[in-house]
């Protein structure tokens, strides 16, 4: 999530261009920024396995030789998500557990203000994939949700794009799914999103 939320700004930029207000969905509010294959031993050691340092430690090793493509990539310069986006938007809101009740309130009534000047709203999954209503009422704005996660719950997809695809809507409501193109996204999106996601569509209709 923070490695697509360091680029994402320069999609953000496009929507804004073609005036359009955008929501991103993210998955953690302060996400933790560790290498995945710059392993810390004592990390993963504990009291009763520390026997196991020297063996560990020559598998890290041999991993570093053998696959220096992973070891050595460059994930410098990455940020919380969060922090990541409020970088180039600093107008952005935000919309998560970390901020006030009646301070969400407020940003959602600013969001749908369309003489707010409050194009930009992050939100927080699990805070936001229900209860809030996000949708072009007027038709001067076309709403855009970009999703920055990977929405294995196929429930939890379509209860977040239902936040810009509302009874009223008065333009079509864009979903981008941002992914980074590995196997198991390809995999996830392709197989087990698409047949789950279908199956509570069939379900929710009746049918």
């Amino acid at each position: 999530e923070t490695i697509k939320a360091k680029d994402i700004h320069k999609r953000i930029r496009q929507h804004l261009d073609l005036n359009r207000k955008i929501v991103v969905f993210h998955n953690y509010n302060n996400s933790v920024i560790e290498h995945p294959f710059q392993f810390n031993i004592n990390a993963l050691l504990t009291a009763d396995t520390q026997h196991l340092y020297r063996k560990l430690d020559y598998e890290i090793e041999q991993f570093s030789e053998e696959y220096p493509q992973y070891y050595n990539l460059d994930l410098s310069g990455l940020l919380n998500t969060r922090d990541a986006i409020v970088k180039h938007f600093p107008h952005a809101r935000q919309y998560n557990g970390i901020v006030s009740k009646k301070l969400r309130s407020k940003f959602i009534n600013d969001f749908n203000d369309d003489l707010s000047g409050t194009n930009i709203l992050l939100v927080q999954i699990k805070a936001g994939k229900e209860g809030i209503s996000l949708h072009d009422k007027k038709g001067f704005y076309q709403r855009t949700l970009i999703n920055l996660g990977l929405p294995t719950a196929p429930t939890e997809a379509i209860q977040s794009e239902g936040r810009i695809y509302r009874e009223g809507l008065k333009s079509n409501a864009i979903y981008e799914y941002i992914t980074l193109q590995t196997n198991f996204e390809r995999f996830a999106f392709g197989q087990k999103i698409a047949e789950r996601s279908r199956t509570a569509e069939n379900l929710s209709m009746g049918n």
